[in-house]
């Protein structure tokens, strides 16, 4: 319950940055690209690796056990969880860490449109 609150208090904070433009300070955000399609926002269980026993009635996303999950329907929102995403993903390009073995996703994205899907899973345990 508590990484859905803090997960939220992030999208909170994501929105507090967004004028009444539409604009993030990064730039405007491009909103015809997340309008079709399907973008579901997924909690999953870090600690439970996959190729452990199944818990009974489980479903799995790539092999890790999803808690809860949410469609995000309005392309404002998706566009604020993509850029917020790819902030993140910038980030860790200009900050390497040395890698460990402690990949454990908690979130994962997916985006389905035009006949692919794409599963991002999201670890920020180091």
């Amino acid at each position: 319950m508590l990484r859905v609150s803090v997960l939220s208090q992030c999208l909170l904070f994501i929105d507090g940055c967004t004028n009444n433009t539409g604009n993030t300070p990064a730039g405007p955000l491009s909103l015809s690209r997340f309008s079709d399609g399907e973008f579901v926002l997924f909690r999953l269980n870090g600690d439970r690796y996959p190729g452990e026993a199944k818990p009974e009635g489980a479903e799995l996303l790539h092999g890790w056990e999803i808690l809860q999950s949410v469609q995000i329907a309005t392309p404002h929102d998706r566009a604020k969880i993509s850029r917020a995403f790819e902030e993140g993903e910038e980030e860790a390009r200009r900050n390497p860490i040395t890698p460990i073995d402690c990949y454990r996703p908690r979130h994962a994205i997916r985006i389905a449109a035009k006949g692919t899907t794409t599963d991002h899973l999201i670890c920020f345990e180091c």
